[in-house]
């Protein structure tokens, strides 16, 4: 590995077995064998993981996957996916396993190692020391010319999808400078509905947590207040990073009793926390603080009021954007006709915002 190459291919074959004989890859779209030469002068992803891996961890990749089989020839298609899958040797091979594993190769559209025993114990132990895989899947990135660019660029991946291509640390950093603090952002591509709310130029809000009382006390308010000023607001809830049985519950209860728009699919919610953490992952690793930058800051927030179970809402109109806790949110709306007074330029996030500064500097002083 540490060697220089001038191509990728003796590099694959010191990882996957790979006699002249064998044809150790297997492609999952089509269930066909290929040998080793079929990643020459590509970019690989080595998408390593045990057989526990859910359709949720794969459903960006595979996203990001179809769109560049869909057009080929762009320059951030010219990669393949390989997965090496991770079996405990100290069992024995049963036909359960078997057939776990098959299961597994069937949900991958890219190439897979035909059969976990062409990978070598070497290598196992190379992957967990040198790569730190331990239980959650990795993704590593091998250039056309046999050398790893990134350890693990899934987080990556999580953030920004195809645009993070060719998944290396410096675009990573790149991705950061261009990136603000948006509502679109935040929301990823988790709805269809949201680019057509923001068009429209209405007021958009997205909120989690909470129990059910809370949630009907500030949908409530919150409708109340948008009648008061005339104001087109689109509501998304979003639950929490552990959707239970009680997530499950509210968002079938704001669905039946049409309180605000709310992910149906507990895959997309999954992906808006996972994206989350990337985005946590990404700061902490490229060395940002909380103090220093604004986006860690707002990403904490967020995650912190989800870690203590709290309610949170996020206001949004334009750049403006405005995010409080369950009680200051529903202070804050309680509360509309005594803080517009208090602000010149009547548009509601603004004077939302600012009226949420008033609470939290008046909470801070009396503590």
């Amino acid at each position: 590995m540490k060697e220089v190459h001038t191509d990728n291919i003796q590099v694959m074959k010191g990882l996957i077995y790979a006699k002249e004989d064998q044809l150790p890859l297997l492609k999952g779209d089509t269930e066909t064998r290929e040998r080793i030469e079929v990643l020459s002068s590509k970019n690989v992803l080595l998408l390593i993981s045990d057989m526990k891996i859910t359709d949720e961890e794969l459903f960006i990749l595979k996203k990001m996957y179809r769109a560049s089989q869909n057009d080929p020839t762009r320059a951030e298609s010219q990669y393949e996916v390989v997965w090496i899958p991770f079996a405990h040797r100290s069992t024995p091979w049963t036909h359960a396993k078997q057939d776990q594993f098959e299961n597994c190769q069937l949900r991958m559209p890219w190439y897979s190692v035909y059969h976990p025993s062409m990978i070598d114990l070497a290598v196992i132990t190379y992957i967990k020391k040198i790569w730190d895989f331990e239980e959650n899947p990795i993704l590593v990135l091998i250039d056309p010319e046999g050398k790893v660019i990134n350890n693990n660029g899934l987080h990556i991946i999580w953030i920004w999808g195809g645009r993070a291509f060719p998944f290396t640390s410096s675009k990573e950093v790149e991705l950061w400078e261009h990136e603000t603090w948006t509502f679109e952002f935040l929301a990823g591509s988790i709805d269809a509905a949201i680019p057509i709310w923001k068009a429209e130029d209405n007021y958009m809000c997205l909120y989690g947590g909470g129990d059910m009382d809370w949630i009907k006390k500030f949908m409530t308010t919150a409708q109340r207040v948008a009648e008061a000023t005339r104001i087109k607001l689109q509501i998304l809830y979003v639950g929490k990073s552990s959707p239970g049985e009680r997530i499950r519950e509210n968002i079938s209860t704001i669905t039946v009793e049409k309180l605000s728009y709310s992910l149906q699919d507990l895959t997309l919610l999954w992906v808006f926390w996972e994206r989350l953490k990337s985005m946590k992952q990404s700061k902490m690793q490229l060395k940002h603080t909380v103090q220093n930058d604004p986006i860690r800051h707002e990403i904490n927030t967020i995650l912190n009021f989800d870690e203590k179970d709290e309610g949170w809402a996020v206001f949004c109109r334009g750049s403006a954007m405005a995010m409080a806790k369950s009680e200051i949110t529903l202070q804050c709306l309680t509360n509309f006709y005594l803080w517009r007074k208090y602000v010149n330029d009547q548009d509601f996030v603004i004077a939302l915002n600012h009226y949420n500064r008033r609470i939290s500097l008046a909470q801070l002083m009396e503590s």
